[in-house]
């Protein structure tokens, strides 16, 4: 896998740490990418906290989903995959 995502602590809120393999992605990309979305206000967006780099790997914090992963809220929804999916396929053409 290119990462995972762990429960944490932020400044005393709960939060999902996502950790990228530095070897599979950009530092540039990620972190400018974080710093975008940290000043992001909308309810479609998930709320980022924070970015850190260590010698292995990037750690985005951002605002932990009660409902669990979004790929799992995906795959109980068939219609909104089917709408990933096809989203996807007009991405790459």
């Amino acid at each position: 896998t290119y990462g995972t995502v762990c429960k944490g602590e932020w400044k005393g809120k709960d939060v999902a740490v996502k950790i990228f393999k530095k070897e599979h992605y950009q530092e540039d990309n990620v972190r400018k990418e974080y710093k975008i979305c940290k000043y992001l206000n909308d309810a479609k967006i998930v709320p980022v906290h924070g970015y850190f780099v260590d010698d292995n790997n990037q750690h985005g914090i951002v605002m932990e989903m009660q409902d669990g992963s979004l790929l799992k809220y995906i795959k109980q929804h068939n219609s909104l995959l089917e709408k990933v999916f096809a989203l996807k396929e007009i991405a790459h053409t």
